[in-house]
């Protein structure tokens, strides 16, 4: 038999000035200070490969001297210069090349096990309805960084093979009706691995059709060294969308995995529609393995473990759904600049109207048993305010979460909802487990909660059909 429980907290409006905040720190970051910016806007410290053994493209494959071909000359500034007087007609080039000047990709084109040494500030650009396909090349710049390679409208990237792009301002940019196939291609120290849609001033509309990925599987977006000319710079985002939506990643592709950089996911700005990530994995993410300013977003089949900050951040939702996901840390995630050391799985910090939120079928885990080191997590973290979207629909349910705490300060949460939810707004939370595990000695002050309503009315709320196993060790 279901024991249904209504719960209403007491009110406060403390929780408006956290979301004025949220949204003004939004407002700041969320251009991304385009091509430079290296800082975090909250920081962890990044973790770097031995500086003993090779780590840049530069290091493994740059020797002192020229490359055999030089290409981005009067005589090389076209592909199709490339194919017909150098390369026999063939569209598939293989050899190592200087690239000194920008290189336009007017004919089909083909780089086959290349090494690309390229100039700092130098771009590629592939004109329309035409396809470059970068197969198991490496593309690098020993000093600086160059521009990267710019999709023309109708034009098609292909990468695949292990292919290895580094140094780059933005690695790659898609405009609108691009079409992007990328598979097994290693993004390393750069700026922007991958952005998506328009960033100029607003046009009524912006992108008829969607930067279309044919295929996403098995890519790495990392920092395994310092950018060129920083001690501890390190890349900023793994994949930037714009003003369009993205579907990253598909449920049965390879996993994609983004590590050591800021941000792995960034949806600066969203119009219609809803966006997707699917078989993703962020592990050790500086700031948010998904951060999302505001829209629709479907998160499936993904592994957030060890992200400094946040798994999933939206600062305002018209609709979310997480299912079938694994997030997880412990006491190898690292520690946040200012020593809070609060760890969220998802949170949400803003409500459109109507807006719904399905958060099912996943694991929510934290473990942490070093004494040294005050740590916490809240697993699902949904924040209202008196502004907040009237009819707003909240459902979590059929989730697993395990929190292991060691004899430290602090408190960890499963389900906290927090400020002020409007009368018209519901919110269920049933057929959860929850297993908290906890010393029985002395803790300073620490708790584990499996659900928490703090600071504000949150009206309509109903928890029903919990499992809960409560651990104490001496």
């Amino acid at each position: 038999m279901q024991k249904k429980v209504k719960i209403t907290s007491t009110v406060t409006a403390i929780y408006n000035a956290i979301k004025l905040l949220l949204f003004v720190f939004g407002l700041i970051f969320a251009p991304l200070l385009a091509m430079a910016q290296t800082e975090c806007p909250e920081s962890t410290l990044p973790k770097f490969d031995p500086e003993h053994e090779p780590r840049t493209l530069c290091q493994k494959y740059s020797p002192p001297g020229k490359f055999p071909n030089r290409f981005g000359t009067t005589e090389t500034h076209f592909a199709s210069q490339i194919i017909w007087n150098l390369n026999n007609g063939s569209d598939v080039f293989t050899g190592d090349i200087d690239l000194v000047g920008e290189l336009i990709i007017d004919q089909d084109f083909t780089l086959l096990n290349c090494k690309m040494r390229i100039w700092p500030n130098v771009r590629i650009r592939v004109e329309a309805d035409v396809t470059f396909t970068l197969d198991g090349s490496k593309l690098f710049c020993c000093q600086g960084t160059w521009q990267g390679i710019d999709l023309d409208y109708r034009s098609t990237m292909v990468t695949r093979n292990v292919t290895e792009i580094e140094d780059a301002q933005v690695a790659m940019e898609s405009p609108c009706t691009a079409t992007m196939s990328i598979r097994n291609t290693v993004f390393n120290r750069n700026i922007v691995g991958i952005r998506l849609g328009y960033d100029g001033p607003v046009p009524w509309d912006p992108c008829p059709t969607f930067p279309t990925f044919t295929q996403f599987a098995g890519n790495t977006f990392q920092c395994n060294a310092p950018l060129n000319g920083t001690a501890n710079g390190v890349s900023f985002v793994g994949v930037q969308v714009y003003k369009t939506n993205a579907t990253i990643g598909a449920l049965t592709s390879a996993l994609n995995t983004f590590r050591n950089i800021q941000f792995g996911i960034r949806f600066e700005s969203q119009w219609w529609g809803t966006s997707a990530v699917n078989r993703c994995r962020f592990e050790s993410v500086l700031n948010d393995g998904i951060f999302m300013a505001q829209g629709n977003l479907r998160v499936e089949r993904c592994i957030f473990l060890n992200n400094g900050f946040r798994g999933v951040n939206i600062l305002e939702t018209r609709g979310l759904v997480a299912q079938n996901n694994n997030f997880n840390c412990n006491d190898d995630v690292a520690a946040q600049a200012g020593g809070n050391n609060i760890y969220r799985h998802i949170q949400a910090a803003g409500f459109s109207l109507n807006a719904e939120v399905d958060i099912n079928h996943n694991f929510f885990g934290g473990s942490f048993s070093n004494t040294e080191k005050n740590e916490q997590v809240n697993c699902i973290e949904l924040v209202g305010a008196t502004n907040m979207g009237g009819g707003t629909s909240v459902r979590v349910d059929f989730n697993d979460f395990s929190l292991i705490d060691a004899a430290t300060s602090g408190t960890s949460v499963g389900v906290l909802l927090t400020g002020e939810f409007p009368s018209s707004s519901s919110t269920i939370i049933e057929f959860n487990d929850f297993y908290l595990d906890h010393p029985s000695s002395e803790s300073n002050g620490s708790q584990l909660i499996g659900v928490r309503l703090i600071s504000g009315n949150k009206n309509n709320v109903s928890i029903y059909s919990m499992g809960a196993t409560i651990g104490l060790r001496k």
